[in-house]
């Protein structure tokens, strides 16, 4: 199941839809409701909050159209830009490493690129459902006809998560990082399956 995205089929009256990610939102402006394709995510439905866990739609959406309700947080700057001598809050702190966490779950998620030509399909490799970006590995998962040309786009896209990795842990700083939060690292080492010393040593 992905982590970033929910999925749900319209019918034509129901209008109120639960914000119900494991690792919540940051920010309402993260949350983006919407039909069609994934590169137009941006293109919103109009809604409303009913509470901090749900939405509800001006419009019901038409019987059988899918309906996304989308977390992206951004990858070109973090949430909280510290200053020298400035006072550190525990709500502030938090959400710095949730912005870190939650882009795992994106890359976890297949969202290599938040703007990619991206799709859900079903891993015939487990049956669970993943987002995949890059058209050529999506059409050679679901048809299996060119190993060679599978490996080639595997390889590309374990380039791009490392190199997203390496970004995302830059974002945490090194001094005291790994000591003083260790229950964070060994949650980021569990997105992306090593312990939290391995993931720590990524970077640092």
């Amino acid at each position: 199941m992905a982590k970033t995205i929910r999925q749900y089929t319209g019918d034509g009256v129901r209008t109120v839809y639960p914000v119900d990610f494991e690792l919540g939102y940051i920010s309402e402006e993260h949350i983006y409701v919407y039909t069609g394709y994934h590169t137009e995510f941006e293109q919103q439905l109009t809604y409303s909050w009913v509470d901090e866990y749900s939405i509800e739609l001006d419009e019901p959406v038409e019987n059988g159209t899918e309906l996304y309700i989308r977390r992206v947080v951004p990858r070109d700057a973090a949430v909280n830009d510290y200053e020298d001598t400035a006072i550190l809050r525990e709500s502030e702190l938090d959400d710095s490493f949730l912005q870190a966490l939650m882009i795992c779950e994106e890359l976890s998620d297949g969202l290599l690129d938040i703007h990619g030509t991206g799709e859900i399909v079903q891993d015939p490799s487990n049956g669970n459902s993943i987002v995949v970006f890059d058209q050529t590995y999506t059409r050679e998962v679901i048809d299996g006809k060119d190993a060679e040309t599978l490996a080639d786009s595997k390889q590309y896209t374990d380039d791009r998560v490392n190199n997203s990795l390496t970004y995302i842990l830059s974002l945490l700083g090194r001094d005291g990082v790994y000591g003083s939060n260790t229950v964070m690292f060994q949650a980021f080492g569990a997105v992306i399956g090593e312990d939290a010393s391995t993931a720590f040593e990524r970077v640092y």
